[in-house]
């Protein structure tokens, strides 16, 4: 990927909607990151229009799922085969194993985008709302937008964060993401009884057992014990749960003394007609 960004002055990019992977800071940061330390003239990521977003990658990942189907899969590595030899027919995919590569950006969004605002209006951008992003060369503090893909001009939005001559700002490190895979207690727990189970085989059981834990935060459980992140949100809807059954269990406990029944009497008129 980098000998590709370095070959290339002007680079286009085309994908969906989707907030959580192409539509936020992050995005923003690894551009204006990219355009600051490679050789780039300009980037421009173009958002397709909602409903019409089919494009060849998402037949590439169909090529690949279908192949999936008729494969066991037992360790994260075998995807790496099975993608490459998805494809049966004419050039096959080449796959690139990223192994201490994949860098942090999400640690630059805080300094590349917190303060981007538009030097007329002030405005914070709306990242919901773009339908294209633009970065060049000639202006790396500033991030293009249209709002539209047929306006005929960019909203600029000027950052004042991490200047090119503050040899100390935090814009200047990227952090990798960590190599080695870590799941919750209870995840693993569940991996290694089917390990010993054998559902899966043994040439992969060495995998599933180096795995390492995440990092434990403390939270308020009934029994005292301290869990993963991942399994936060779990435990906190089930101390709900049980919390709403407590109060239930406590209302339906109450003795409620039963209103004495009114009794109508009846007129001396009404009596006599007896």
């Amino acid at each position: 990927m980098i000998k590709l960004l370095v070959s290339a002055r002007n680079l286009s990019f085309f994908s969906d909607n989707c907030a959580g992977q192409n539509k936020n800071q992050v995005i923003a940061a690894l551009y204006l990151h990219a355009i600051r330390s490679l050789p780039i003239d300009r980037i421009t990521h173009i958002y397709m229009q909602a409903g019409h977003t089919q494009n060849e990658g998402d037949s590439m990942h169909a090529v690949i799922e279908r192949s999936a189907r008729f494969s066991n899969i037992f360790s994260p590595m075998q995807w790496y085969t099975l993608a490459s030899t998805a494809k049966k027919t004419g050039n096959r995919y080449k796959v690139t194993e990223m192994d201490g590569q994949m860098m942090n950006f999400k640690s630059l969004a805080p300094e590349y985008c917190r303060l981007l605002k538009q030097e007329v209006t002030r405005k914070n951008p709306e990242w919901q709302r773009m339908k294209v992003i633009m970065v060049e060369k000639q202006s790396p503090h500033v991030l293009f937008l249209k709002y539209r893909p047929d306006e005929a001009v960019y909203v600029p939005f000027v950052s004042h964060t991490c200047p090119d001559n503050d040899t100390n700002s935090a814009c200047k490190y990227l952090p990798p993401l960590a190599r080695e895979s870590t799941v919750s207690k209870a995840k693993k727990d569940d991996l290694l009884y089917m390990c010993s189970q054998l559902i899966i085989p043994k040439d992969y059981h060495s995998f599933y057992q180096e795995l390492c834990l995440e990092k434990t935060v403390d939270i308020a459980t009934p029994s005292g014990i301290a869990v993963s992140p991942s399994d936060a949100d779990t435990v906190i809807r089930r101390s709900r749960r049980s919390l709403s059954a407590e109060q239930l269990q406590r209302s339906a406990g109450k003795t409620t003394t039963p209103k004495p029944r009114s009794v109508k009497k009846k007129s001396p008129s009404a009596l006599s007609d007896k």
